[in-house]
């Protein structure tokens, strides 16, 4: 069959994507692997978007054996899986537990399919696997997912939040962000007291308007300085283990299992395992909260939550 170039090639739809990856979760799963798709795609699931390009998984670390053997038999397009450049950890129990992502492709004529896989959420202060529904984590879960410091990513935090207070889910005033419908809601839904303890800031639903306001924006930029400032503890573990994996593979591409294993040799000499436990997380929240009291008055401080479930998993 002739290939597809220049012109001729046609890209990759969501529909193809989405019935893909559902299909590989579904063979990860009779293999005995606990797994689910978060993120994009699973926004998309619940009707808050459109489409999305990439997918996410969650996989139980204790079977990253098995989710690699799986990638390995999977082809789409005719096009067999592969690591994702020269910088990506190995698919391995060891350093997945510790919060690394690994970062896989298929590589088309028409276009690459990518694939990031997550053994521990960066915010977990649940175990998603007890909140799976379908091909896909619960809503709890892939909220605390959506908490990037991304901008793009909270209106979606704050429609899974509707979504699971219209649910009877009362969780789901843990992720809104949108003081007015922050006020819509809780003149039809209870909030229970619980919930304000957990979240300070919706203590303040009664008082002044611009207040409560300036608390939200605070607490959300809370979170996106907690993901920045994981994201700068992982920058820095990795490097040694990219400086030598630039040395050791060579460029294009590579079977996936031999390039696994030269990542897990070089892993284990140049890539700590559990860098958020190793760099402290008090250290994280710390910094953060002066990050924020940078930019928004130190009062507002006072109503920022108690984040450390959140590291869950990472921290031990």
């Amino acid at each position: 069959m002739r290939r597809l170039r220049g012109n001729d090639a046609v890209a990759i739809g969501f529909k193809e994507t989405s019935e893909f990856f559902e299909s590989l979760v579904h063979r990860l799963r009779e293999r005995g692997v606990t797994c689910a798709i978060t993120s994009g795609m699973a926004c998309v699931a619940l009707g808050l978007a459109t489409q999305t390009k990439d997918c996410d998984v969650l996989c139980d670390p204790s079977s990253a054996r098995t989710f690699l053997k799986v990638l390995c038999g999977s082809t789409f397009q005719g096009v067999h899986c592969a690591y994702r450049g020269r910088t990506t950890p190995p698919c391995d129990a060891r350093w997945l537990r510790g919060g690394w992502t690994s970062h896989f492709e298929w590589s088309t004529p028409n276009g690459k399919l990518q694939l990031d896989a997550f053994g521990v959420p960066p915010r977990g202060s649940q175990s998603w696997q007890k909140t799976v529904a379908g091909d896909y984590v619960g809503m709890a879960s892939l909220a605390e997912m959506k908490q990037t410091d991304r901008d793009k990513d909270w209106p979606f935090v704050t429609g899974i939040g509707a979504k699971m207070i219209e649910a009877g889910d009362a969780r789901g005033w843990l992720y809104l962000f949108d003081s007015e419908l922050i006020r819509r809601l809780a003149s039809r839904f209870p909030l229970p007291e619980t919930i304000v303890r957990q979240r300070p800031v919706l203590s303040l639903i009664s008082a002044n308007r611009d207040l409560f306001f300036d608390a939200l924006l605070a607490e959300r930029e809370f979170w996106q300085e907690l993901n920045r400032e994981r994201l700068s503890v992982y920058s820095a573990a990795r490097r040694p283990f990219v400086r030598e994996l630039r040395k050791l593979r060579p460029s294009g591409a590579m079977d996936v299992m031999a390039d696994h294993r030269l990542r897990v040799a070089c892993a284990r000499d140049h890539l700590p395992q559990r860098p958020i436990r190793d760099f402290g997380v008090e250290r994280i929240i710390e910094d953060a909260r002066k990050n924020v009291a940078r930019r928004y008055h130190p009062e507002l401080l006072q109503w920022l939550p108690n984040v450390r479930p959140a590291f869950g998993e990472l921290s031990n």
